[in-house]
């Protein structure tokens, strides 16, 4: 069985942002789920994670298991893995550990300081790439570029630029949803739930619907939105089935 593990963010918990959602829909997919509640959690200091972590959630078989970071949480899993990771000897072109973690995601998160004293223990020295590359078979980042709280050259997106490696998504958030934005999202649930003929129409109704309200700049935003929504599910597509 699959083994998930969400590691929450400085000042969250278990129960905060889409943690709850989430380890519903992966227990869905016969995974176990551990979402462990880190202690100090406004003023977090690494080694107490690790010994919170080491004493709460027991990894049966690292192979099969899905580390899931957020924020905080992202650099906790790059020293976790690199603290079982192995340097690769001098000229050798890889090597691994000794049973690599199946795979790794990081949403919104971090490597570098952020100027808060809270978080300075979990990045306050270089991360050794080649140990983690070695603990892990893969990896996932996903993040935005206009994030308000972790500047790029910090976050996850600077991540994927010192470790190239890792496949990313760039994500851009918008302050607000306009109408064909909401139907781009509705359209990708519905055509994973309830298959293409019904998303179809339901999208041709919706743009004639944009067009009535909105008029010439219905138009353009309800191609704007077919294109981006044709984007974001040829991005997303292989993640739909990575807990199969």
């Amino acid at each position: 069985m699959n083994h998930a593990i969400i590691i929450h963010g400085w000042g969250a918990d278990s129960s905060s942002n889409w943690f709850p959602w989430l380890k519903k829909e992966l227990e869905k997919k016969d995974l176990k789920v551990d979402v462990p509640d880190f202690p100090n959690t406004q003023n977090p200091q690494l080694s107490e994670w690790f010994d919170y972590f080491e004493e709460n959630v027991f990894i049966k078989n690292p192979a099969d298991t899905v580390l899931i970071g957020h924020s905080l949480g992202v650099p906790f899993i790059l020293r976790y893995l690199e603290k079982f990771g192995v340097a690769p000897s001098r000229g050798a072109r890889s090597t691994s550990a000794a049973t690599p973690v199946k795979t790794s995601y990081f949403i919104a998160g971090f490597h570098k300081p952020l100027g808060y004293s809270a978080t300075e223990s979990f990045v306050n020295k270089p991360f050794d790439w080649d140990k983690i590359k070695s603990a892990c078979k893969k990896f996932t980042v996903i993040n935005s570029d206009n994030d308000p709280y972790i500047p790029r050259t910090v976050g996850s997106y600077a991540i994927t630029q010192t470790f190239p490696d890792f496949p990313s998504w760039a994500i851009t958030v918008y302050a607000g949803l306009s109408i064909i934005d909401v139907i781009a999202v509705a359209m990708l649930w519905m055509w994973k739930k309830m298959g293409f003929y019904l998303v179809v129409g339901f999208a041709v109704l919706a743009a004639v619907l944009n067009i009535m309200i909105m008029g010439g700049a219905g138009i353009v935003s309800t191609v704007i939105g077919f294109v981006g929504v044709g984007i974001l599910y040829w991005a997303m597509k292989p993640v739909w089935g990575q807990f199969k």
